[in-house]
């Protein structure tokens, strides 16, 4: 009997230890950006949504090597004007076009760098006055889109401006190993100083483990965007040992 209850203990642990966290779900908005203006302007698509501009182009003008449709739920910013993702990848310019550009991301006139060891960063060409507008930095964002009027306008604000995600219908996969009791998808609640946004990042370069991390912004109506707080909430063991370049 004492042989069969210490096993009960023990299988009761390891259950305990292995239980998935509670998971808390939310609607995904639907929002549309308005891309169409970008589709003919000398920066023909591939098969995974990148555009390479030529070098007449507009857009290469501006400096971007590349061009790519945002994401729909940045489709809440207010004014609604066409809006693309200005790559700058500083391996394809030509060598004259170099120092300039070196000097402009020395400076942080990007967003964020969503490459690895090939750097890419990202900025945005918004098309309002019958021009394209080149947005280098956060200022210039807020400028254009500032007030931030609700949630749904705050949360296409945080995409834009940070390098994080919106996830929705999450759920327990058995793959992964998890680090909190708790997972709730992108949601937005408001707060004395503006909106509460969560949001998820993503570990994905470097060495593993790779982790998912759920991330917490603050988004002002007058468009200031601060990180609350960051905690890991699950990795892929089987990530564990992979570099990613």
């Amino acid at each position: 009997m004492k042989l069969h209850a210490w096993l009960c203990i023990v299988f009761f642990l390891a259950l305990a230890g292995c239980q998935s966290p509670r998971f808390v779900n939310h609607s995904q908005p639907e929002f549309d950006v308005d891309f169409s203006i970008f589709e003919n302007i000398g920066c023909p698509p591939n098969q995974y949504g990148f555009r390479r501009c030529e070098t007449d182009s507009p857009m290469a003008d501006l400096g971007c090597n590349v061009i790519r449709e945002p994401s729909n739920l940045l489709g809440a910013l207010d004014p609604s004007y066409p809006i693309a993702l200005c790559l700058v990848i500083p391996s394809l310019n030509a060598q004259e076009q170099g120092a300039e550009n070196a000097r402009m991301l020395a400076e942080g006139r990007y967003f964020f760098n969503i490459g690895g060891i090939i750097p890419t960063y990202v900025r945005y060409v918004v098309f309002r006055n019958n021009q394209f507008e080149l947005v280098e930095t956060e200022d210039e964002f807020r400028s254009i889109f500032a007030p931030i009027a609700g949630p749904q306008e705050a949360l296409s604000y945080a995409l834009a401006v940070r390098d994080l995600s919106a996830y929705y219908g999450l759920e327990v996969d058995s793959r992964y190993q998890y680090f909190v009791d708790k997972i709730e998808d992108t949601h937005v609640e408001e707060t004395a100083d503006g909106y509460l946004v969560h949001l998820f990042f993503y570990e994905g370069f470097g060495c593993g483990p790779h982790l998912t991390y759920a991330v917490n912004v603050e988004v002002t109506a007058h468009g200031d965007v601060r990180e609350i707080n960051r905690e890991p909430v699950y990795k892929d063991p089987s990530k564990d040992n992979l570099c990613v370049d």
